[in-house]
């Protein structure tokens, strides 16, 4: 009796290791506002998650090379997690973090996003963009979000190539 030795299936495009590829997560966007109510913050909350989404959403079509995103669910399990920074690394290998701060006074918004380097929490890129909600944008939380992280995605696209090993 011979036995063939078993046959080698060639690797998925979803398994095969990417040379140089960075592992991106991007972190819901902390918002302050003028509206402290428990109400406000639930609020805001949903405004840093939508901002977040929106973001992974045109990193996501923006096929920047050598970038590997991690959706949103990855953290849940993290939670409050004081070394959660660590855990991430260990974990999930994440390579960057994508942090920001939305702040609300009045129709004035101010986002602010920031690249960091997980092992080292060093700042590679970051951008601020500002508008009025009455004159510049568009009605809908969604559709601010969604082209406030176009903006962010276009500014970060400018410089990719320069932050990759």
């Amino acid at each position: 009796l011979k036995i063939a030795p078993p046959l080698e299936t060639p690797p998925s495009e979803e398994n095969v290791d990417v040379p140089n590829s960075q592992t991106l997560v991007i972190l819901p966007f902390e918002v302050f506002g003028e509206d402290t109510s428990a109400e406000g913050m639930d609020q805001s909350r949903r405004v840093g998650l939508l901002m977040a989404d929106a973001l992974l959403s045109q990193l996501w079509s923006a096929e920047l090379e050598g970038l590997s995103l991690l959706g949103r669910a990855s953290l849940n399990a993290y939670g409050d997690s004081a070394d959660w920074m660590d855990l991430l690394a260990r974990d999930l290998a994440v390579d960057l973090i994508i942090e920001g701060r939305i702040v609300m006074q009045g129709e004035d918004v101010q986002i602010n996003a920031r690249l960091l380097r997980s092992d080292t929490m060093q700042i590679l890129w970051s951008e601020t963009i500002r508008w009025n909600r009455d004159t510049h944008m568009p009605q809908g939380e969604w559709s601010q979000a969604e082209l406030a992280s176009e903006a962010l995605v276009q500014a970060l696209q400018l410089q990719w190539g320069s932050l990759m090993p």
